[in-house]
């Protein structure tokens, strides 16, 4: 075999090499991708079942105007017995992620969701919201579903904001 036909196999390894790296980074970035917007759809759905059962009437299942939503499978958070009756907290794990639920009662007619998402595929799953590790979405929505910004409890950006460590 001549040193032309072995330099030219080494040159088509490194180059599938290198082509195989780039294929496997891309679909990692489209897996990530994918992840946060499924959670994000689950957090447009938590939001809009917690608003819903606020404003349904008692006689239908709902609220009855009272601040309080348990999704299926959903447990009180420790702060919900915490003096603070216009503020109820939930926690909620699935699949894909375990969801720190907050509502708020802002005044008489309006509240306020904030989701954070904990991803449970992705960062390493710390149990409290707040860690740097956790691969997390927060978002805050108002009576109307759409994006709240507010007085110390909501992002300032009003969008979903992506944190740690994807």
């Amino acid at each position: 075999m001549s040193t032309q036909q072995i330099l030219l196999i080494t040159v088509v390894v490194i180059v599938i090499g290198i082509a195989t790296i780039i294929a496997i980074n891309i679909f990692e970035a489209q897996a990530k991708s994918q992840h946060q917007d499924q959670l994000k759809i689950q957090m447009l759905e938590i939001a809009g079942h917690a608003i819903t059962n606020k404003y349904k009437p008692a006689a239908l299942g709902g609220g009855g105007g009272i601040l309080g939503y348990m999704p299926s499978g959903g447990e009180d958070d420790p702060r919900s017995g915490s003096g603070q009756p216009d503020r109820h907290f939930v926690k909620f794990s699935n699949e894909l992620a375990t969801y720190h639920i907050e509502l708020y009662d802002v005044d008489w007619d309006d509240i306020a969701v904030k989701i954070i998402a904990s991803s449970a595929v992705y960062g390493i799953q710390h149990p409290f919201p707040g860690n740097t590790g956790n691969a997390t979405i927060t978002a805050c929505f108002d009576q109307y579903g759409a994006f709240h910004t507010g007085p110390g409890f909501c992002p300032d950006v009003p969008a979903f904001v992506v944190d740690g460590n994807w």
